[in-house]
């Protein structure tokens, strides 16, 4: 008896069978495509821009994510609030704050989420955790945005750019400071 390819790729997913590590964070891949991809997130390198608004990131899958939940019309819409999304599934994990669903519980504390990744960076408060290790230095990070941050100081990006100057911010905070600044001329 021979199982079909899709199964397979089912049985793999539920096994967990995932032996391709990234060097930077350790996180398991199932193909080297998939760790090549991720890899690029943690290079701080913002190589692709959004042309509706200045934001920049490091894998052109981001930007189309970005594009899609951002900019595109939406089509489905929250029966009880004004909610609005691109895709069904956003609608569906919108409403499970509204029935109060909470599927993912934090082991150590009993907290519940709504997304499985919240639970998952939740934890790392709990255990110290910091996969995100900086290539330039021995900083760690449990979240990989913050990661992403830190990368900017060591390669000098600059991704938030000053619509009414030419001046450009490697950090939005620091874009906001400086717009106010604007605001008192």
């Amino acid at each position: 008896m021979s199982v079909s390819f899709a199964n397979k790729d089912h049985i793999r997913t539920h096994m967990r069978e995932q032996s391709i590590l990234c060097p930077e964070c350790g996180k398991a891949f199932s193909t080297t495509s998939n760790m090549k991809q991720h890899l690029k997130r943690h290079s701080g390198v913002m190589r692709y821009e959004c042309p509706k608004c200045p934001r920049r990131f490091p894998c052109r899958s981001d930007l189309c994510s970005h594009k899609s939940q951002v900019h595109d019309e939406p089509r489905y819409e929250c029966n009880l609030c004004n909610g609005r999304f691109t895709k069904p599934y956003q609608l569906k994990k919108h409403m499970m704050y509204h029935t109060g669903e909470r599927p993912h519980k934090c082991d150590f504390c009993e907290k519940r989420f709504v997304c499985l990744n919240h639970m998952h960076r939740h934890r790392r408060t709990h255990t110290g955790e910091k996969p995100y290790k900086c290539k330039y230095c021995e900083r760690a990070f449990a979240q990989s945005n913050d990661l992403i941050k830190h990368l900017r100081f060591h390669v000098g990006e600059n991704v938030y750019n000053c619509e009414l100057c030419p001046r450009s911010f490697r950090l939005a905070s620091e874009l906001r400071l400086h717009f106010a600044g604007h605001k008192n001329e």
